[in-house]
């Protein structure tokens, strides 16, 4: 925590997994570190209590969104395609016109505090995205990314519908 708080990030924490749980519902955390073995509520029943909680799942797709505006060029644009695929899932696409992410780093980017080779100039830790992955991952969803056809970067997250 003492890590995370001298890179100017809030770190709040709690005794026991009841009074976690409340913390999170009340703060709104763009992260979450849990003991498994806490107190009264286990981690693992406070990430299920966090896991459906839809503020958080709109929060990871802001994530995302936020991300591509931030890559893209001033005055460029941020495509959001959403559907339903033949599995009853729901897709989100949402394209960038950044310059993309080089192949061997497409799985990187959801790794926390990757930034990426050359990064861009602005604020940011590398943690929108990892986050992302994980609050996605927590409702059996699944995000990945790949570079767009005439450039920029493509990131789907699929979700049970």
């Amino acid at each position: 925590s003492d890590f995370l708080a001298n890179q100017d990030f809030t770190v709040l924490t709690a005794s026991d997994g009841r009074q976690g749980l409340e913390a999170i519902r009340q703060n709104k955390p763009d992260l979450v570190v849990l003991d498994l073995m806490m107190p009264e509520l286990h981690g693992v029943a406070v990430c299920q209590a966090v896991r459906a909680d839809p503020a958080l799942l709109q929060r990871a797709i802001e994530n995302v969104v936020r991300n591509a505006l931030h890559h893209s060029p001033p005055g460029g644009a941020v495509q959001i395609v959403a559907g339903m695929t033949e599995g009853r899932r729901l897709r989100v696409a949402v394209c960038d016109q950044g310059p993309g992410v080089a192949p061997d780093a497409l799985d990187k980017i959801f790794r926390p505090f990757y930034r990426g080779a050359g990064g861009t100039p602005g604020n940011g830790y590398g943690l929108g995205l990892a986050i992302a992955e994980r609050v996605i991952a927590a409702v059996n969803g699944r995000i990945r990314a790949k570079n767009g056809k005439s450039g920029g970067l493509v990131v789907e997250i699929e979700l049970v519908a």
